[in-house]
């Protein structure tokens, strides 16, 4: 706490149970006492995920401070609902001289979409079919006397006939004898006259159309600037601004106009230092970064580019400035970090080896015999009566697995995903929302084919998550699918300590032919008595 109130660029580390929100909340009380007397503004809360920012505005909400604004449309949260900054916004009072800005720009782009409109029926109808009605106003104001032919002597327009195509060369002997007399001209020269015009109508509807976007362009940021002050006025008479990393990128130019001095960014070991630049906002005095670097890096697309990899080294993207400033560089000193040591939510003896060891998801790798195996388990622990579902969380570092863990379990619960990991899901091709129709997934069913524990509801939810996208949540009960064991002892991305940090909060791994970091936590977990309740039959 100290050293976060006193270092204007503070790093507070700590392992998971610690106390790393619980001291980010204290924190905030401190600042909301001392906001009036040192003219602080409001705080920026930034964190990585939704779901993480929803947390901790609502530990906020409950000590609280009400005066919280939350930027963004992913939340999540009903408690946070009227905090929204648009819904916020909506009820500020504008100025005369905004309300008659927003009104003319309004009418004005309605103008602008209509012409806009016609442009493009323009541009896709006159190359498609040339007709009098598409020509007669280009031939009025490019060619009148080839018009006033034409509106002399026949009202009915004129059709197109004919094959044959006009050399450009010829097209100006062409036009001077068609206004001379534009009945004269072949059905080979008329073509070509067609032509020509059709290609000048096209290419001025093109002209046209560029303006008006442009024109567009201009009324819409005039608009954007307006509820853009409109915005900067709510934020500004803020006590708490909450907003992820990718908001505050989005929303930067308003961010940059509210005068605010203080930054807390939770879980700021998840954050690529780019993000975590981009949130050093002007006027900011004092930066506050909360989070592990021994836990899961920033997560990035190319494997390649990573720490893990070894051509990656040069680039490191998924190392984040917490992790790079706390570990040091090699002529630089490291930054002062202020650590957390004493825990307390985890056993002691999962505490002392998580101190002791202070590839993205990947679709291919499943293991149909644990996928059986957690399933009887939950089960298990359920009708125990001890646990209910919303206890007990399933982690698997595999979305090949995550998407067999949900088929197999979905009769009987209600399966729980996170937004990142529905679009891991999305991204490696597997569709959340289908039946379980996999390949392997009958053979799973046809284990459990017993009636489900009971009919299922809203109250029966079990959370399925990818490892990495557990970081900073909880559960009572935790089973872990590691999925990989061979006797070459190659498990991958499995290696990595921080994935062991995240995963050994509360569980316990229970593989064979492992690497050593995870030999060494199974026989740490061997010591520990768990007095899971037995069933009631023996």
């Amino acid at each position: 706490m100290l050293a976060a109130l006193t270092r204007e660029f503070a790093f507070i580390q700590g392992p998971p149970g610690t106390g790393k929100s619980y001291l980010g909340i204290q924190l905030m009380k401190v600042l909301m006492d001392s906001k009036k007397t040192v003219d602080l503004g409001p705080v920026v809360v930034v964190c990585y995920t939704n779901h993480a920012l929803d947390q901790f505005l609502e530990h906020l909400h409950a000590i609280g401070i009400r005066k919280i604004i939350r930027i963004g449309g992913q939340s999540q949260s009903s408690l946070l609902e009227e905090h929204n900054l648009r819904k916020v916004s909506q009820a500020e009072t504008k100025t005369r001289s905004e309300n008659y800005l927003l009104a003319k720009s309004y009418e004005a782009l309605d103008r602008k979409t209509k012409r806009i409109k016609g442009d493009l029926g323009r541009v896709h109808g006159i190359l498609k079919r040339a007709n009098w009605s598409n020509l007669q106003y280009h031939l009025l104001r490019k060619y009148p006397r080839i018009h006033a032919q034409f509106d002399q002597i026949d009202e009915d327009g004129f059709k197109v006939v004919g094959e044959t195509k006009l050399m450009s060369s010829e097209l100006d002997r062409v036009l001077q004898k068609a206004e001379t007399n534009v009945h004269s001209l072949s059905q080979t020269e008329r073509r070509g006259l067609v032509e020509l015009w059709s290609q000048e109508v096209h290419d001025h509807a093109l002209d046209d159309l560029f303006e008006r976007v442009k024109d567009t362009d201009s009324i819409q940021r005039q608009l954007t600037n307006i509820h853009d002050e409109v915005d900067r006025r709510v934020l500004q008479d803020a006590d708490v601004i909450g907003i992820t990393t990718t908001g505050l990128a989005k929303r930067i130019s308003t961010l940059q106009r509210v005068r605010c001095k203080v930054v807390i960014c939770e879980e700021a070991g998840e954050v690529m230092e780019p993000h975590m630049i981009s949130a050093l906002l002007p006027t900011i005095e004092h930066f506050i970064q909360i989070g592990d670097h021994e836990q899961l890096r920033p997560q990035i697309n190319n494997y390649s580019l990573s720490l893990e990899s070894r051509q990656g080294a040069l680039y490191q993207l998924d190392c984040s400035q917490f992790e790079r400033l706390s570990v040091g560089e090699p002529g630089r000193p490291k930054m002062l970090v202020a650590q957390l040591n004493v825990q307390r939510r985890m056993r002691p003896e999962i505490s002392m080896l998580m101190l002791s060891h202070s590839e993205m998801h990947h679709k291919s790798h499943s293991n149909i015999w644990e996928v059986g195996m957690v399933h009887a388990l939950v089960r298990h622990i359920v009708r125990q009566g001890e646990y209910s579902s919303s206890d007990i969380a399933v982690l698997t570092p595999y979305t090949g697995q995550l998407k067999k863990l949900r088929s197999a379990m979905r009769n009987d619960f209600e399966i729980v995903l996170s937004d990142r990991d529905q679009d891991a899901l999305e991204k490696d091709e597997f569709n959340v929302r289908s039946t379980s129709s996999g390949d392997e997934e009958p053979d799973i069913q046809s284990h459990h084919r017993k009636a489900p524990l009971e009919k299922k509801k809203l109250s029966d939810l079990l959370r399925v998550a990818t490892v990495d996208n557990f970081q900073g949540e909880e559960a009572k009960v935790v089973i872990v699918s590691l999925v990989r064991s061979n006797n070459e002892r190659k498990v991958g991305f499995l290696r990595t300590t921080n994935r062991i940090n995240v995963t050994a909060i509360e569980c316990w791994p229970k593989r064979r032919n492992m690497r050593r970091s995870w030999r060494t936590l199974i026989v740490t977990y061997c010591f520990i008595d768990d007095n899971v309740p037995q069933h009631h039959d023996g």
